[in-house]
This record gives structure tokens, C-alpha cells and sequence, in this order.
């Protein structure tokens, strides 16, 4: 097993109780028995991660498969202009995280930083793919996490390829209801591509929906 500690030295991972939003999470995409749920949990750790610290920078191979349990992510990159431009969001029921980082053992082009205080569950990935092989039901599972996962990420690419800015407003405000209230309009903006102030007309046109 990978020792955490030695990974990310600056955060601190804790022990903890089954977590019955993971358990449902994993229990949604295959009927796993009791035991077999508590021996794949033992694998998780619970992640404390601070407004504004990174779970994940450019550069790095993503080691760990992290859910976030409780609080907002930004998905970033850093343009030849040196800005950053935000490309994605994460809050509670989501994986954080770069898929093809985690699998193929590449780094990433991203930064995953958090916008509030964020609760998260992870696991390393040298346990993430051991437990594939031990148990069936888990492999499985990540089958299905991995797949929903592409198939969100190819249609969203799709979609924002030919979408004009108040559409992928609107989705977004479909994927993550209240979100303009619970993070700074800049990242939404950016995330957008357009200005601040321009995005302060478009949320007052919306305001309410």
C-alpha cells in the first residue's frame, strides 16, 4: 500500500467510518455484499483538503482516486499567456481528478484546487487496481465509474465545441444548482470565456432560474 503521508506531506489523511454517501456510490453501480463493501472501504482514507489548497497540480501523475464527499473544485490549466483558465468543476458526488493521469500513470495538464473546504474519500492507486484483481465486483465497478465517466467528459467536450456562452451557462447551472453562489464569478467567467463584468450581466439575466 502507498503510504499517504509520504505523497502529500502537507495534508493529513484520517481513518474513518463507512461513509454512506461512498457506500451508496459504490453500492449503484454493483450489488457488493457487506464484506466485500467493508474490505474495499478499508482501502479509503478520509482527505481534508483547505479552500484554496491543490489536490492535484500540472505536472503530477494523479495518485490517488479521490470523491469528493463535501465542497467545490476548479479544473484548471495555465494558458501560453500564462493565465489561468478554468476548463471544469467538481463539488459532492464527484470523482476529482484526472482519469487518464490516474490509469496511465502520466502526469497531468491540470490543477485541482479546491474553492471551499472539501471532505474527500481516496484511495491510492496501487490499492485501486490490486482490488480490481481480488475482487471481481470491484473491477466491475470501476468499469462502470470509469466508462460514465469518459462518456460525461467526450459529451461535454461535444457539447461546449458548438454551445454559444448562455447555453453552457445554462448547463452548467443544470450540473451544479447554486453554484454561482458558493465560488468567486472569476472562475466562472473564465470558465465561460468571457470577462468578469460580462458575466455579471449574464448571472443578473439568469438570476432566479
Amino acid at each position: 500500500m502507498i503510504k499517504f503521508m509520504y505523497i502529500y506531506p502537507s495534508i493529513n489523511f484520517h481513518h474513518s467510518n463507512m461513509s454512506l454517501v461512498l457506500k451508496n456510490v459504490l453500492q449503484r453501480n454493483v450489488p457488493f455484499t457487506n464484506n466485500e463493501l467493508e474490505y474495499v472501504y478499508s482501502h479509503f482514507k478520509e482527505l481534508i483538503i483547505k479552500k484554496k489548497q491543490h489536490l492535484f497540480l500540472a505536472g503530477e501523475i494523479c495518485k490517488l482516486a479521490s470523491y469528493c464527499e463535501k465542497g467545490c473544485f476548479r479544473k484548471y490549466a495555465i494558458n501560453d499567456k500564462g493565465d489561468e483558465v478554468v476548463v471544469d468543476f467538481a463539488i459532492e458526488d464527484y470523482w476529482v481528478g484526472d482519469l487518464a493521469s490516474l490509469i496511465n500513470r502520466t502526469p497531468t495538464p491540470y490543477n485541482f484546487q479546491a474553492l471551499e473546504d472539501c471532505t474527500m474519500q481516496v484511495m491510492a492507486f496501487a490499492d485501486w487496481d490490486r482490488l480490481g484483481n481480488e475482487i471481481p465486483k470491484f473491477k466491475e465497478a470501476r468499469r462502470r465509474m470509469e466508462l460514465k465517466n469518459h462518456d460525461t467528459t467526450m459529451a461535454l467536450l461535444t457539447f461546449e465545441k458548438y454551445a454559444t456562452v448562455e447555453e453552457k451557462y445554462i448547463h452548467l447551472l443544470k450540473r451544479f444548482p447554486g453554484l454561482p453562489n458558493r465560488i468567486p464569478s472569476i472562475h466562472i467567467a473564465s470558465y465561460l470565456g468571457i470577462k468578469p463584468e460580462s458575466f455579471s450581466r449574464l448571472k443578473r439575466k439568469f438570476a432566479g432560474r
